[in-house]
């Protein structure tokens, strides 16, 4: 088989694995209400400066990455974000991976994983006041990342 025959087949098996997984990339919603605050300040001038700093410090990329790894994932697996959701929204979703079974639970700004067989129960949750990401395991509770706006 000819190299640029080899080259079409594998760009055209690209394209087809391209277009089937589109649609599970996630909303990214945490990095576009960064970008509408930043937006919404009024002031051309002021609104770039504002974009470099947070590019500078780095704001959009903790944004970026933690609606990458977290939300997203569990906007995947539950069907929404917990950014997006009111106060008073829950979302319940059971899943299945290696043959064991879930739970996922997700409010605003919190999402919880039980163990349907142990009990155990693991959570990632945003502290608005402090602006932190946390995950906790047990009795204890760990810093992912904050913002140091």
């Amino acid at each position: 088989m000819s190299m640029a025959k080899r080259l079409l087949i594998t760009l055209t098996l690209a394209l087809a694995l391209l277009s089937v997984t589109t649609s599970c990339y996630g909303k990214f919603s945490l990095t576009k209400k960064v970008y509408k605050w930043n937006g919404s300040l009024g002031n051309k001038f002021i609104e770039t400066a504002v974009m470099w700093g947070f590019w500078v410090i780095p704001v959009y990329e903790v944004a970026g990455t933690v609606d990458l790894f977290v939300l997203n994932v569990i906007e995947f697996w539950t069907g929404s974000n917990p950014m997006t959701l009111k106060a008073s929204d829950k979302e319940i979703q059971q899943v299945k991976m290696d043959d064991k079974d879930y739970i996922i639970s997700a409010t605003k700004n919190r999402m919880d994983i039980e163990n349907k067989e142990t009990g155990e129960t693991v959570a990632l949750f945003y502290n608005e006041a402090e602006k932190k990401l946390y995950y906790k395991a047990g009795d204890g509770s760990y810093l992912i990342a904050e913002s140091r706006e």
